[in-house]
């Protein structure tokens, strides 16, 4: 009798005769040492519990499909793991998506309120801020014309444009190279305001 099995680790079809069921050997394609499967209830020991010289033993890849055998329960295993990460996926887009409904703090802010600190080039403002899921804050600034702007990061990740279009320049090293007014300040204003 031949039982034919896919390696554990690379999922090669190996063929083995009923004298090699429940020993060790190892695969033609990965070289690792497995277990040839038993045809019993019981599962076979792992290869790490193996310490018998038979691990040297080359099995012979098998040809041609037998059946669906333990193949397809990979295979099944496989896709549900990749359907519960799209659905993961899918749930963690949604959550992301700001909505005016979810605005925690707003402030209005001016140029006049901050004098030389003020990092931007438009002279006011408003400052929201967005409590989210797992504690994370989405900080943006909407300026005079209703572009809204992202502070951070998280707000950034949402699809808001970047602060820097409408940040001062403080120095231009060369055509690509340019340092900005710090924003921290606008941060700080929407994560203490109320």
């Amino acid at each position: 009798m031949t039982l034919k099995f896919p390696c554990p680790y690379c999922g090669q079809r190996i063929s083995a005769d009923k004298s090699q069921f429940g020993q060790s050997g190892r695969c033609p394609t990965c070289n690792t040492s497995i277990i040839i499967p038993e045809l019993l209830k019981q599962p076979p020991p792992t290869p790490s519990e193996d310490t018998s010289n038979s691990a040297r033993k080359i099995l012979r890849p098998s040809s041609g499909n037998s059946g669906c055998g333990s193949g397809c329960s990979d295979i099944l295993g496989t896709l549900l793991v990749i359907l519960l990460v799209v659905i993961g996926i899918q749930k963690c887009s949604s959550d992301k998506e700001p909505t005016e409904a979810t605005v925690t703090a707003s402030l209005e802010v001016s140029e006049s309120d901050y004098g030389d600190r003020w990092p931007l080039t438009v002279s006011s403002g408003t400052l929201q801020r967005r409590n989210l899921n797992g504690g994370l804050s989405d900080i943006t600034f909407k300026a005079p014309d209703g572009t809204m702007y992202g502070l951070n990061g998280t707000a950034l990740s949402h699809g808001h444009r970047d602060i820097r279009a409408i940040t001062k320049i403080e120095k231009v090293y060369d055509a690509d190279v340019r340092s900005y007014y710090d924003v921290s300040v606008l941060i700080r204003a929407a994560l203490n305001a109320k």
